[in-house]
């Protein structure tokens, strides 16, 4: 499980300093990235890529990059972990020739939903 930090307002003032804070206030222990901001575009990379409505959503990708949750506000806890020890144990076994899903991935070029490339 990782976090991400996402400013939609102030970029210049909301960097790494204030994450951390943010963070240390928050007492988040798990790993967090900072998404990224790019001069004259709306809203960070990210964001934009999974086409997020605000904070929090969650996106619940698999080790193989394929997205299965897609979720503005706060998820359910039980039915979150649900999902996630669903994962984990189709990550335990293997899957049959064609029984891939097509809808999303991630490789060194980028992610892919519903068919639309993402750098």
């Amino acid at each position: 499980m990782i976090g991400l930090y996402t400013v939609f307002e102030h970029h210049e003032a909301q960097g790494t300093r204030a994450a951390l804070a943010a963070l240390h206030e928050c007492r988040i222990t798990f790993p967090v990235g900072i998404d990224a901001q790019d001069p004259g575009s709306e809203g960070p990379q990210t964001m934009r890529a999974y086409g997020m409505q605000g904070t929090p959503t969650t996106l619940l990708i698999d080790r193989r990059g394929y997205l299965h949750i897609h979720k503005f506000g706060h998820p359910d806890d039980m039915r979150h972990g649900a999902a996630i020890a669903t994962l984990i144990g189709d990550t335990l076994t293997p899957r049959r020739a064609g029984e891939a899903k097509p809808n999303a991935g991630c490789d060194d070029e980028g992610c892919r939903i519903a068919g639309q490339a993402h750098a």
